[in-house]
């Protein structure tokens, strides 16, 4: 382990390195987003559907005091950098098989799950590059409040009451540890082409990525260190993301190895590459951007459908 820590630090210092030969400085942008609060909200009713990744929620601050956190510097020692972002979120996560009005488990189906996350994560920003690692601390299962958060949705958007929260899988902490690197291919004043890899380690998922982003419109630079104007009033522009995964574990679908859920996937049934597309229109101004993001993604599971879901997402900087 401490050797694959020190190949993994010796690789993004060689990358340090070349940014620092080549930086420019940064957009006032990506500085006044060290200071911000981001909450996205995501729900499968705005593809018309009730099902899968039914819904989710994160709400996230960034500010340069959450450095001084255990947590931030433990991610700070792994691979660092000169120009970082500190960052505290929560997040929940529901889902449920295809139908919720069942009263009998269905075996070709997906079980109930929910998920709800505590994660520090630091963001070191390069010459066209950005590496996000992240470590989430949280639950799987009743005490994820799932069943609580989907039922009180329902109640008070006048759906009916989904049946068969019983057999979500059984409870269990969660550790996990995620990277995530964002390589600059081709980055100009009206276009980016981006590289993207990495994975997730842990009680929750153990997976491995890769995908290329395009962001086409009026837009402050992604990456530090590209010449550009030091300053943008307000920005309108579209994002494609395509990323493809290899799975190698899926609690929400298998549950975890030392707890017995009433009802949980065999491994055999995993589809184990899943690739995920997002489309999104950004509208920002001044402290304040507005994102709204659609998202397809193929079957995770043998029998299982295709599926998709919208998302909105704020930001406001301070």
């Amino acid at each position: 382990m401490k050797g694959i820590t020190r190949i993994i630090r010796a690789f993004f210092l060689l990358i340090t390195l070349v940014g620092e030969a080549q930086h420019n400085g940064s957009d006032v942008m990506l500085e006044n987003d060290k200071r911000s609060f981001h909450y996205t909200y995501d729900n499968d009713l705005f593809a018309g559907s009730d099902r899968y990744y039914t819904q989710g929620s994160i709400a996230e601050i960034r500010h340069p005091a959450l450095s001084k956190w255990p947590l931030s510097k433990l991610l700070h020692r792994i691979a660092g950098g000169n120009d970082m972002t500190y960052c505290l979120s929560f997040r929940q996560d529901v889902f449920t098989p295809k139908s919720i009005r069942n009263k009998t488990l269905d075996s070709t189906d997906r079980p109930y799950a929910g998920t709800f996350f505590f994660s520090q994560k630091v963001i070191s920003n390069w010459f066209w590059s950005k590496l996000t690692k992240s470590v989430d601390i949280g639950c799987i299962g009743p005490a994820a409040l799932g069943e609580e958060m989907q039922k009180f949705i329902h109640k008070h958007t006048g759906n009916q009451e989904p049946i068969g929260w019983e057999n979500q899988v059984s409870n269990s902490f969660a550790v996990n540890l995620n990277i995530w690197l964002e390589q600059g291919l081709y980055l100009s004043k009206w276009f980016d082409l981006v590289m993207e890899a990495g994975g997730k380690g842990g009680i929750t998922n153990v997976n491995g990525a890769a995908g290329l982003m395009i962001r086409a419109g009026k837009k402050a630079e992604y990456f530090p260190g590209l010449t550009m104007p030091s300053q943008q009033k307000w920005e309108c522009y579209a994002t494609v993301n395509g990323t493809g995964s290899y799975v190698f574990h899926n609690a929400v679908l298998q549950g975890v190895p030392w707890k017995n859920s009433i009802y949980v996937l065999t491994r055999d049934r995993l589809v184990r590459f899943v690739y995920k597309l997002d489309a999104g229109l950004t509208f920002s101004v001044k402290d304040v951007s507005l994102t709204y993001t659609q998202s397809f993604l193929t079957p995770e599971f043998k029998g299982g459908w295709h599926h998709s879901w919208g998302g909105c997402n704020i930001v406001y900087r301070f």
